[in-house]
């Protein structure tokens, strides 16, 4: 399973710099992080160094995939994709954003894994990554899309 999902990051992560390139450090953005190393840096107090604009990937969770039988090794899941840039009253820009990035998931999909449904866009301030920029006082928003997606021998 570990490389199903070392390989579906990977293309989730060339996806966010094909749809942000803003994020890519050449372009003097922070880079593409998973969630769990962001609250790591958060607690080690190194989270507000980051370059703004950067791109967070959250994978919730995995289950198995029971439609494709119980000796397949597919799974499936949510993936949440995070564009965090400055200036938190900027909705507009930062909903242009979220719709490039559906955009281009939707025309161009994923190098690993089938994109299934639920193009998501959110700039709630209750999403994971809202909180913490909320929890830190940093002036920042973070915008969320968000896809469901097999991966495995079920892709």
């Amino acid at each position: 399973m570990s490389a199903y999902l070392t390989t579906f990051v990977d293309g989730v992560r060339t996806a966010i710099t094909a749809g942000w390139p803003e994020v890519l450090p050449a372009a003097g953005g922070g880079g593409v992080y998973r969630f769990g190393q962001i609250a790591r840096m958060s607690l080690k107090g190194q989270f507000d160094a980051l370059a703004l604009p950067y791109a967070v990937i959250r994978i919730p969770e995995l289950s198995n995939g029971d439609e494709w039988g119980a000796d397949q090794d597919a799974y499936v899941c949510w993936v949440e994709c995070y564009l965090v840039r400055e200036d938190p009253e900027d909705f507009d820009t930062l909903d242009a954003r979220m719709e490039t990035f559906r955009d281009y998931i939707q025309d161009n999909g994923l190098a690993a894994g089938e994109v299934l449904t639920g193009r998501r866009i959110s700039d709630d301030v209750f999403n994971p990554m809202n909180q913490i920029l909320i929890s830190k006082q940093i002036p920042a928003v973070a915008g969320m899309v968000a896809f469901q997606v097999v991966i495995g021998e079920g892709d």
